[in-house]
C-alpha cells in the first residue's frame, strides 16, 4: 500500500509540474534569467578581483623576502671579509713584531756569517709583510665594495617594503569597496532569483558553477555567444519559439536571442 501511494504521489506531482510548465511563460522566465545572469556576471567579476588580491600581495611579499634574503647573504659575506681583514692585519702585526725582534738580534750577532743569515731572514719577513699589505689593501677594497652594494640593496629593500605596504593598503581599501558592492548585488540577486521558476533556476545554477559565472549567453551571428559553436537553423528556431530552455550542445550554456540586437 505504501509503495502504491508513493508512486501515485510521484505521478500526481509530475502531472502538476507538467501543467505548471505548460502554463509558464517561458519568454518571461528567460527574461528573468537574463537579468539574473547580468547580476551573476558582476558578482563573478568582483569575486575574481577579490580572490586576486592575495596573489598580488603574495607576489610582492615573495619579492620582498627574496630581496631581504639577498641582503642577509651580502651581510654575511661582508662579515666574512671583515674577519679576513682582521686576520690579515693580525698576521701583519705579528710579522712586523718578528722583524723588530730580528733587527734587535742583528746588533747582537758577532760573526759575519750569522749577520748575513739574519739579514736574509729579515728580507724574507719583509717580503711576507709586503705581500700581506697588498692582500690587506685588496680586502679593504673588497669590504668597501660590499658596503656600497649593501647600502644599494638596503635602498632597494626599503622601496619594495614601501611598495608592499602601499599595495596592501590599496588592496584593503578596494576589498572593502568590493565587499560592500557584493553585499548589494547578492541582495539584488536573491530577490531576482526568487522570481524564477525553481526547476529552471536549478538548471541555470548548475551550469553557472561550472562555467565561470556565465550560464546564459546570447546567439551572435547564428553562433553560441559562449563557445562560438555555429548553431543549426533548427536550434535557432527552437530558441525563437520559447517553448523551453535551449542548451548549446557544445558548452551546455542556455541560449537566448537578444531581441534588441
Amino acid at each position: 500500500m505504501f509503495y502504491e501511494a508513493h508512486a501515485s504521489y510521484n505521478i500526481l506531482k509530475s502531472e502538476v509540474e507538467h501543467r505548471n510548465f505548460e502554463r509558464m511563460d517561458i519568454g518571461e522566465q528567460i527574461t528573468l534569467l537574463i537579468e539574473l545572469q547580468k547580476l551573476d556576471a558582476q558578482i563573478f567579476g568582483l569575486n575574481r578581483r577579490k580572490n586576486g588580491f592575495p596573489v598580488i600581495i603574495k607576489n610582492l611579499e615573495d619579492s620582498f623576502n627574496k630581496e631581504a634574503e639577498i641582503l642577509k647573504t651580502k651581510d654575511n659575506e661582508l662579515k666574512l671579509s671583515l674577519v679576513k681583514q682582521k686576520e690579515k692585519e693580525n698576521d701583519l702585526a705579528s710579522k712586523e713584531e718578528t722583524i723588530k725582534k730580528c733587527q734587535t738580534q742583528l746588533y747582537q750577532i758577532k760573526t759575519n756569517k750569522e749577520y748575513k743569515a739574519m739579514q736574509q731572514e729579515i728580507k724574507g719577513y719583509e717580503a711576507d709583510k709586503s705581500a700581506l699589505e697588498d692582500e690587506i689593501i685588496a680586502v679593504l677594497d673588497e669590504v668597501e665594495e660590499k658596503k656600497k652594494d649593501i647600502e644599494k640593496e638596503k635602498t632597494l629593500l626599503k622601496e619594495k617594503e614601501k611598495k608592499l605596504n602601499a599595495e596592501k593598503e590599496r588592496c584593503n581599501k578596494e576589498l572593502k569597496e568590493i565587499e560592500a558592492e557584493l553585499g548589494s548585488l547578492n541582495a539584488q540577486r536573491a530577490e531576482q532569483a526568487s522570481k524564477v521558476d525553481k526547476n529552471m533556476l536549478g538548471k541555470y545554477e548548475r551550469i553557472l558553477k561550472g562555467k565561470e559565472g556565465l550560464a546564459m549567453v546570447p546567439v551572435r551571428e547564428d553562433s553560441c555567444g559562449g563557445c562560438h559553436l555555429n548553431l543549426p537553423p533548427q536550434v535557432i528556431n527552437e530558441i525563437q519559439m520559447k517553448k523551453d530552455l535551449v542548451f548549446c550542445e557544445s558548452c551546455a550554456r542556455i541560449l537566448y536571442i537578444n531581441e534588441k540586437e
